[in-house]
């Protein structure tokens, strides 16, 4: 017996900021969901017993990060976007790099590494004589161990590949009736990390990160201010950071990053 509705309400709202986040920026219903099955296996009948397991025990806070985790996602997912970046931002980021200097990428919250294969994918479809010899080193991080090692199975859905535009999805994907496979460079070359965002950054410094919809989203306070703050250390001058469609990074910022009015929330580090 976990309450009604008065109750849930009332764990979310005064248990969430205390843990570092946005009570009103999730899916209700969803989160319900995932939290009651929790309390089960816990033995926890109400929520308020579980919002003192969450608040005394720090291993049940860490655990339920990974129970918030929003993990729907799919290659090339906004395609404008990849689009865009494609064209017109990797490119200028190559003129600003030397010629031997790597390439270096992090996909911050990034499931099954659906969004870091697509980055893969985009990076090798550029001409040679924009990427030169240049490596690209690939990060892709999320607090959910489980999704990281199916991003580590190369098995994905017919509806996960959709959006790859035909002439890369020819170069890098192969499918039977398993489902669909990458091929080639594209398969090995991310790198899978487990991490929580509420930590300090796997990489000392990333030439583009992408952090849609998590951070600026479901980040409450002084977390997500201190999540962003080291996002934005490591991201160098000319860099880009890329947020989810409805995410903007706060006016205070304004005079550090430039924003490419695009339809999409790409930014650029200018200081």
């Amino acid at each position: 017996m976990h309450g009604g509705n008065v109750g849930f309400e009332d764990f979310l709202r005064t248990t969430l900021p205390f843990l570092g986040f946005n009570w009103t920026r999730f899916r209700k219903r969803m989160i319900r969901r995932r939290l009651a099955k929790r309390m089960g296996a816990l033995a926890l009948r109400s929520w308020d017993s579980y919002r003192e397991e969450l608040l005394s025990n720090p291993r049940e806070a860490a655990h339920v990060h990974t129970l918030l985790t929003v993990s729907i996602s799919r290659f090339w997912r906004n395609r404008a976007l990849f689009d865009q970046l494609r064209k017109f931002h990797f490119p200028a980021l190559m003129n600003c790099l030397g010629e031997d200097e790597p390439v270096v990428v992090w996909s911050a919250g990034a499931a099954s590494g659906q969004e870091a294969f697509s980055l893969s994918m985009l990076y090798h479809s550029l001409p040679e004589r924009i990427r030169g010899g240049r490596k690209l080193t690939l990060v892709a991080s999320d607090i959910d161990f489980h999704l990281l090692r199916r991003g580590q199975e190369n098995k994905w859905t017919a509806g996960e590949v959709r959006e790859v535009p035909c002439g890369v999805a020819e170069q890098f994907l192969w499918i039977d009736e398993l489902g669909a496979h990458l091929s080639g460079v594209v398969r090995t070359e991310v790198l899978f990390v487990c991490h929580d965002l509420f930590e300090p950054p796997p990489l000392r410094q990333a030439h583009v990160v992408f952090c849609r919809n998590s951070v600026m989203t479901y980040f409450h306070g002084p977390s997500r201010e201190q999540a962003m703050a080291r996002i934005s250390q490591m991201i160098p001058r000319g860099g880009y950071l890329i947020l989810g469609r409805k995410e903007t990074l706060p006016k205070r910022w304004a005079a550090r990053w430039s924003f490419f009015h695009t339809g999409h929330r790409i930014y650029q580090k200018i200081t």
